[in-house]
């Protein structure tokens, strides 16, 4: 009992910013004794905090009230898919649309949704909003843990820089699996850090219950010959399918070819790379295929060539690609936090203001609301900047590798050690 309340204490200890240094810090802004320039641009800051700030009440108000009362419809979809392949009550008309189309998403993936949607509906809505609250908590967790060796100022700037983006509040509303993908990644980059394969693989393992954003970080784990890591998160997903394969009766091919088909249709809904291609007059079967491809063959060299650079530069990297190399919706933009907290790290390190320029795009892109990116327009806009983004990291990045995310020289050699 005293092991648990330890933990949360020591995780509040960790994430709590100091009342009085924070009041410290807004003194010197606003009455610094250095030249006009710095005065002007420390007092941009605070204001960008205070709007933050206000847009993360904002969002993360309305996406839990959403969640809980008015909306949760992913949930519910879930729900209805894991008592049809559990054979438990699902909704009847439901249940005749899974079993003539199929389900959403491959056979693993269905293995984790046990845990995550065992209770009756509509409890299940209250229980999934405390695992994305938990999750959220992890992830601001891991965020001041990135930014621990900057100012308290700064460290609040990018902790509401990511509570302030839309996507959490369209995750918690509908009740996606952004907020739980995020929490697994953060958790593998963690875990790769603290010279941990077999957990980073194992994270990574369920992470791939959404298969089109998690698949670019298992290939940087592969690129960068982390095999035990590689290894671990194979063995999860065929446990997982086989088990679920035992449970549903249904074959994993069928499932994988039914998920396919229903990524197809989600496709359309889109604007991407992969949405030109159909534009083109490809059919589904080829232009996912091929968008696939090209993103493989235009990122891969990059990963490759990066491989022993900063591990947040590889995630930002495989974070744009998970964006384009397939269909994803407003929900997966979450995913570019690694993206956003990259951009902000070599902003705070260079002061280059190419690099904050970069910073500030790159989070207006996912400051909006969600509503604002139903237009192809908007998509498109944000594809763009995600892509400056990453190439702008890319070529201003002159940083030793790994050199900000080991604390000691000791964990570099147990990392070693384990690995």
């Amino acid at each position: 009992m005293l092991e648990p309340i330890a933990f949360v204490w020591r995780t509040a200890h960790f994430t709590s910013f100091s009342l009085r240094k924070l009041e410290r810090d807004i003194y010197q802004l606003m009455y610094p004794r250095h030249d006009s320039d710095l005065r002007i641009a420390r007092r941009l800051e605070l204001l960008l905090i205070i709007f933050l700030a206000l847009l993360s009440i904002a969002y993360l108000g309305k996406g839990f009230y959403f969640g809980i009362f008015r909306d949760g419809a992913d949930v519910y979809r879930r729900w209805n898919e894991e008592r049809f392949l559990l054979g438990g009550l699902a909704n009847p008309r439901m249940a005749a649309g899974f079993a003539r189309r199929g389900v959403v998403y491959p056979s693993w993936s269905y293995f984790s949704g046990i845990f995550l949607f065992w209770p009756p509906w509509p409890q299940v809505l209250t229980w999934y909003a405390l695992v994305n609250l938990a999750c959220l908590t992890w992830i601001i967790a891991f965020v001041a843990w990135y930014a621990r060796e900057q100012s308290k100022l700064d460290r609040l700037l990018i902790v509401l820089s990511v509570t302030a983006i839309g996507a959490i509040c369209t995750n918690l509303g509908v009740g996606n699996y952004g907020l739980i993908m995020l929490a697994l990644l953060t958790g593998a980059y963690r875990a790769d850090q603290a010279g941990r394969p077999v957990l980073e693989g194992l994270l990574l393992g369920v992470a791939m219950l959404k298969p089109q954003l998690a698949a670019p970080f298992l290939l940087i784990t592969l690129l960068r010959g982390r095999f035990r890591a590689v290894a671990a998160a194979a063995l999860y997903l065929v446990f997982a399918t086989v088990a679920m394969w035992i449970i549903s009766g249904i074959g994993p091919l069928l499932m994988l070819e039914q998920s396919a088909q229903m990524a197809g249709a989600f496709a359309k809904t889109t604007a991407g790379l992969l949405t030109v291609v159909l534009d083109a007059g490809v059919p589904y079967r080829l232009a996912a295929p091929l968008t696939a491809l090209l993103c493989a063959a235009i990122f891969m060299p990059i990963l490759w060539r990066h491989r022993d650079s900063s591990p947040m530069l590889l995630f930002a990297t495989a974070a744009v690609m998970s964006r384009l190399w397939t269909y994803n919706l407003n929900t997966s933009n979450l995913i570019l936090v690694f993206l956003l907290l990259a951009l902000w790290r070599l902003a705070i390190e260079t002061r280059d203001m190419r690099a904050t320029g970069l910073f500030i795009a790159v989070g207006m892109s996912l400051w909006v609301p969600a509503s604002f990116s139903e237009h192809h327009i908007v998509q498109l806009a944000e594809h763009l900047t995600w892509l400056a983004g990453v190439i702008g990291l890319l070529i201003l990045d002159t940083r030793a590798p790994d050199s900000e995310d080991i604390e000691e020289e000791d964990q570099i050699a147990a990392a070693t050690a384990r690995r």
